[in-house]
């Protein structure tokens, strides 16, 4: 969003295991300037844990990101990731301000769900 501006879901796909709970989801977002983001979610991914994006530009080049560069062992970014959520955290709450991109985040998980039951309705 801080690149993109405000998202919308355009489809969702949730698979749930036996048990009701969510174990993947693919959801399509789309914004104002007609731009795509294409989101993979999966608790249970067999590798440990992946955080990365690609971009696809018009100009037909693609730029990947792994969020996890540098971080060899599983679960060895969560230190400094937990601890910059909490040090933003901490000075939203001095400075009086409310993170209105995790308000819309929220948002966006609610109509992932609602956008994946619609489809799922004759």
């Amino acid at each position: 969003m801080r690149f993109l501006g405000s998202l919308r879901v355009v489809r969702s796909s949730i698979q749930w295991d036996a048990r009701g709970f969510d174990r993947e989801a693919r959801v399509e977002l789309g914004n104002a300037s007609e731009v795509t983001v294409q989101v993979q979610l999966d608790w249970a991914y067999p590798d440990g844990e992946c955080k990365d994006f690609t971009i696809h530009l018009v100009d037909g080049t693609c730029k990947h990101i792994d969020l996890l560069e540098g971080f060899q062992v599983f679960k060895e970014s969560l230190n400094h990731e937990y601890v910059g959520v909490w040090l933003e955290f901490v000075d939203a709450m001095r400075d009086g301000r409310i993170d209105w991109t995790a308000v819309e985040n929220v948002g966006l998980v609610a109509s992932a769900y609602a956008a994946e039951i619609e489809e799922q309705v004759p």
